[in-house]
């Protein structure tokens, strides 16, 4: 319904039609991505994982959902805010990249 609300309030003030609205897939299962990342400064994201999504934690804001997309990549709906995980463990990934406009920060997996 969202998208529906943005795109009849686009055509009567003749927007652009937006070509980058990802669109969310199941979570792809038995992959482990909770866990706490750490970036080279220090900022550490916890991130939680439920059954349709996963939780951004960053500081004192209130946990940003994010939804699967296409390969190992997710995005947030309330901000512009794409998330990827990496590393050679598919089943439990050693990195995480959070893209937010034109600032790219790197966390690697702090190991418990």
């Amino acid at each position: 319904m969202r998208n529906e609300l943005i795109d009849a309030i686009g055509r009567e003030y003749r927007w652009p039609r937006s070509q980058n609205i990802p669109t969310a897939v199941p979570m792809t299962t038995g992959i482990a991505y909770a866990g706490l990342y750490r970036s080279d400064d220090g900022a550490t994201v916890p991130v939680t994982q439920e059954t349709e999504r996963l939780l951004i934690h960053y500081g004192q804001q209130k946990p940003l959902p994010v939804f699967q997309t296409v390969g190992e990549e997710f995005f947030a709906i309330a901000i512009n805010l794409r998330v990827r995980f990496g590393g050679p463990a598919p089943a439990r990934p050693a990195s995480l990249t959070i893209v937010h406009g034109g600032k790219t920060i790197s966390f690697n997996r702090v190991e418990s």
